[in-house]
């Protein structure tokens, strides 16, 4: 098993302004409420995967097709 990376995020930027405007005794604490968070959501590990990962998140911006290059012709000196 191992740590959801992407909850991780989430959780420290819940967290954020708190570790930052918080007295300074305070902070241990929301430490604390933080690993407990980020430990309770972990993610079996799946070796030997038959697929690679691929985002099916679709593309937003137009993207032409390949362009041919266009060679000039050399200047004479």
């Amino acid at each position: 098993m191992k740590v959801n990376f992407k909850n991780c995020l989430a959780t420290v930027s819940r967290h954020l302004e708190e570790i930052m405007f918080v007295p300074v005794n305070c902070v241990k604490g929301v430490i604390q409420q933080i690993v407990s968070s980020i430990s309770r959501y972990r993610q079996k590990v799946r070796p030997n995967r038959s697929y690679l990962r691929k985002s099916m998140k679709p593309i937003k911006k137009w993207r032409p097709g390949k362009v041919k290059k266009v060679t000039l012709p050399e200047l004479a000196n």
